[in-house]
């Protein structure tokens, strides 16, 4: 003959996941909208960071495009503008533009 299901352990099972169900619901209630937060300035933050680096990398290229014309003139016997030019790019942010200019002039 077939036993019936032991009605204790699904009662124990059903009251544990209602507590844990409560538990969560409790823990959002309380910090949801410092998690929600959270989150936001966290995105926000790597967005900002994001796009630093990649204004970074523009700039460099405008940089080294200056530098490149920079070798143009020079090379074409154009030394008029090429001091200032090159101090300009002296003062630069990126390291290979910055040394190739004082490399070059200085």
């Amino acid at each position: 003959m077939a036993q019936p299901p032991d009605i204790s352990e699904t009662f124990k099972r059903e009251v544990d996941e209602n507590l844990r169900r409560d538990q969560m619901r409790d823990f959002f209630k309380a910090y949801g909208s410092w998690l929600i937060a959270g989150v936001v300035l966290f995105l926000a933050a790597s967005g900002g960071l994001i796009w630093w680096k990649q204004h970074k990398v523009e700039q460099a290229g405008k940089q080294v495009e200056a530098l490149a014309q920079v070798y143009k003139d020079i090379g074409s016997g154009s030394m008029a503008k090429a001091p200032h030019q090159l101090d300009e790019l002296a003062q630069s942010n990126a390291d290979a533009v910055k040394a190739s200019a004082m490399l070059l002039w200085k």
